[in-house]
């Protein structure tokens, strides 16, 4: 989703939320962002299988940390849902030697989501549903040189972008302790060749009536094919976010 297009969506949302307002939009704004220690698998390549490398014990990847940044935005209009907009990357790089060749690479992956979700259940018990429009951004390279005089030397460099639906169900529960919420969501996504899972459970603590501190395990796991490159990785950890109303 570009920068423009994403902009028009939401000024055209606050419209029509302070139109169907009777008096004046409840609207409540959070900020927040998360990092996630995770571990990187999985492999990456060509589909035909001829420069397919496996992330770990092929090109030497092993951690990553997984950055989250998102706005979102509540409001008492009805009928319309809520909005939020968020943004995940992250990049690993890394210099292997198998045999008398040397392989060098990087991945980097950026996604970014335009949530539109409504909440029908808010309290003791809290249920999301919606529909994301979830963007794509690809960036693998691989070299590999050899010391021998006839090879193998051969480099491999992809960049793709795509857009694709998702859907998403996030669910929680006020804990009995003071200031402590469970909660827990998923994006999920499975369309022309890409498979999408993005998945979170995380303790809330909120020790100021505006700030929220997120103790949590992330799981995410991405697919995308093409006719000539093939991703398919798998980052898992536990994070640490915070978050910021307004």
């Amino acid at each position: 989703m570009h920068l423009r297009a994403s902009c028009i969506l939401l000024f055209l949302w606050l419209f029509l939320v302070s139109s169907q307002a009777m008096a004046g939009p409840e609207l409540s704004l959070e900020a927040g962002g998360s990092v996630v220690d995770s571990t990187l698998s999985g492999k990456a390549g060509t589909p035909d299988g001829s420069r397919m490398q496996d992330l770990h014990d092929g090109l030497g990847y092993d951690r990553t940390d997984v950055k989250t940044v998102y706005l979102d935005l509540q409001h008492d209009a009805p009928r319309l849902p809520n909005i939020r907009f968020s943004w995940q990357g992250y990049k690993a790089s890394a210099s292997e030697i198998q045999g008398p060749a040397r392989l060098d690479s990087h991945l980097k992956i950026r996604q970014m989501d335009l949530l539109f979700y409504y909440a029908p259940l808010k309290q003791p018990f809290q249920l999301d549903l919606g529909l994301d429009v979830h963007r794509l951004n690809v960036d693998f390279a691989l070299d590999v040189s050899s010391s021998l005089p006839f090879g193998p030397n051969h480099s491999l460099h992809k960049k793709a972008t795509q857009i694709f639906p998702a859907l998403y169900i996030g669910a929680g529960v006020d804990l009995p302790m003071p200031n402590l919420a469970l909660h827990a969501e998923a994006y999920y996504s499975r369309f022309r060749g890409r498979e999408l899972r993005n998945d979170t459970v995380t303790l809330r603590w909120q020790p100021l009536q505006l700030v929220r501190i997120d103790l949590g395990y992330h799981y995410g796991r991405l697919k995308y094919e093409t006719d000539s490159l093939l991703i398919d990785v798998a980052t898992k950890g536990p994070y640490l976010g915070l978050a910021v109303s307004f």
